[in-house]
């Protein structure tokens, strides 16, 4: 019977990993690509909160209201109208406040 070493197997089949490797990265980097373009000066954003932070007390905390019925555990679909309400959203305990425009549009909410 014949060896067959570790290099010969992974040499066959490089083309295939970096294949796979390719495809791995542009399906976990093209969400966040998209998400993570600057704000609007008005709109919705994605708030993402620490898991720490009473979100509820946040949002009122800021001024800002949540305008989606469903959230995460820890991020929210946000109205922060000027950039006083997105910094007062990062001063009460948001981590990120992200681009929500294409979120909200793929959760149905009309007229953004």
């Amino acid at each position: 019977m014949k060896q067959i070493s570790f290099s010969t197997v992974i040499g066959a089949h490089v083309n295939y990993i970096l294949y796979g490797l390719v495809m791995l990265l542009s399906l976990a980097f093209t969400p966040i690509a998209l998400l993570s373009v600057p704000p609007k000066d008005s709109g919705p954003v994605i708030a993402v909160f620490a898991p720490w932070t009473d979100m509820d007390s946040a949002i009122e905390a800021s001024g800002t209201k949540e305008i989606f019925p469903i959230r995460t555990a820890l991020a929210a679909i946000i109205d922060a109208p000027t950039l006083e309400s997105r910094n007062a959203l990062k001063h009460n305990g948001a981590i990120f406040i992200l681009n929500g425009d294409l979120l909200a549009i793929l959760c149905g909410v009309e007229n953004v």
